[in-house]
């Protein structure tokens, strides 16, 4: 499952990255902690986490934003996706941010609309709502690269666009912890850790 998984999630980003996504849902000034986090449970093969975690302090305010997907798979062979976007209490962050991070994350304290969303082979999807849990994620800065990028990306997940448009400035880093009661492991180049500024993101969702 391990190739078939990689494959499906990017599959599904591109085929989907055509729709329409009408409502934005949320709009977040980047101005801090910029961290990205690709985790595996069992080395992909039992699925894959992709969890991105956003900070806005400045003005007497410190704020965070979190959005992520929890791939699986079904006992039909579909594609999973446990997904959120939005505002988190800055107590369940700590760390230094640049070298190390932590994320203590209850869906439920923090008020996130958490969805469970099955995706069959034709990339049609369905999604209800999930009770949620804990998340326990730990960053850790290895600086084998440092990566810059500016300017505006968007990506398109299950239910859920993503629009960023700010500086950032990261270092390759690993990641691991617990999500939902089951441990991941890190899982690949995609995990990030440094800041962003001068910017934000838009959430869109149909």
């Amino acid at each position: 499952m391990k190739s078939l998984g990689y494959s499906f999630v990017g599959a599904l980003v591109c085929l989907c990255a055509a729709g329409s996504y009408a409502g934005t849902v949320q709009k977040f000034q980047a101005n801090g902690v910029s961290a990205t986090a690709t985790l595996c449970n069992n080395d992909c093969f039992g699925g894959e986490a992709l969890i991105t975690l956003l900070q806005s302090q400045g003005g007497g305010q410190n704020l965070y934003y979190v959005y992520f997907d929890v791939y699986g798979s079904d006992s039909q062979g579909n594609l999973t996706d446990i997904n959120a976007t939005g505002l988190i209490p800055a107590s369940m962050v700590s760390g230094n941010g640049q070298s190390n991070l932590v994320l203590n994350l209850d869906t439920n304290a923090a008020g996130l609309d958490v969805q469970y969303c099955v995706i069959d082979q034709n990339f049609n999807h369905t999604c209800t709502p999930y009770a949620g849990g804990v998340m326990n994620v730990t960053w850790q800065k290895t600086g084998q690269y440092t990566n810059s990028n500016t300017g505006i990306n968007t990506m398109t997940f299950t239910n859920f666009t993503v629009k960023s448009n700010f500086n950032s400035t990261t270092s390759s880093a690993t990641a691991q912890g617990t999500i939902f009661g089951t441990q991941y492991s890190p899982g690949g180049d995609l995990t990030q850790l440094g800041t962003g500024h001068n910017g934000g993101i838009e959430i869109d969702k149909p």
